[in-house]
């Protein structure tokens, strides 16, 4: 219980390997973000929605590993100490 609320509490405090995030700046100003899934002639990533984008590597401008999780913490959602107990309560329970 405890280390499930501190991930939620503090997300950035250790994000698991496999699951950094991925910042790529591609041709065309066109900027993607998500988890990396593959890499050689092309990128693979997977972004918050589920959806994937494949990226021509030699369309890639910038790519660089985020150390910050995606998952925003209680303050940036807004919620009260009730409210993130809920949602520990929820998780715990969902299996």
């Amino acid at each position: 219980k405890t280390a499930l609320i501190d991930a939620i509490v503090n997300p950035n405090g250790a994000v698991t390997f496999g699951y950094e995030p991925v910042l790529i700046t591609a041709k065309g100003e066109r900027v993607y973000s998500g988890f990396l899934l593959s890499e050689g002639e092309a990128v693979v990533i997977k972004d918050l929605a589920g959806e994937r984008h494949t990226i021509r590597a030699e369309d890639i401008l910038k790519k660089s590993v985020m150390n910050t999780s995606l998952m925003p913490d209680p303050l940036t959602l807004g919620l009260d100490e009730q409210e993130l107990a809920d949602v520990a309560a929820y998780l715990r329970e969902w299996r």
